[in-house]
């Protein structure tokens, strides 16, 4: 009987472990036309939500956009400067390469940049 127990326990908890495996989350960056402007969507349950959502607002504005880059997993950096207008961002391990790889490819041409935002998922 104790046996019996401790294997529907483990059951139990391997089931818990599965099921919680697959709850992630997904992110998307979306360029306009010129790739003077970028939307980002993040924390959503799927890349398709992710990509719908940023999608749906370049398209607010620009009626075309392209995606740049989907993930699930993973740090979004995006870092921008206001003038020039530029912007760079990056998709990496930790939210402290994300950033440096964010400010890097917003800074490669001599502009001043700043970190917009940084999120994991």
């Amino acid at each position: 009987m104790r046996m019996a127990t401790l294997l529907i326990g483990a059951q139990i908890a391997a089931m818990s472990c599965a099921f919680g495996a697959t709850a992630m989350a997904a992110g998307a960056v979306v360029v306009s036309p010129d790739r003077s402007v970028i939307y980002w969507s993040t924390r959503k349950p799927s890349v398709e939500a992710a990509v719908n959502i940023a999608m749906g607002k370049c398209k607010a504005r620009f009626g075309s956009c392209a995606v740049d880059k989907s993930f699930v997993s993973g740090c979004l950096g995006v870092a921008l400067s206001r003038k020039p207008n530029v912007w760079g961002f990056a998709v990496r391990p930790s939210a402290n390469e994300a950033r440096s790889a964010a400010l890097g490819q917003c800074e490669q041409n001599g502009a001043k940049c700043a970190t917009e935002t940084v999120t994991c998922e």
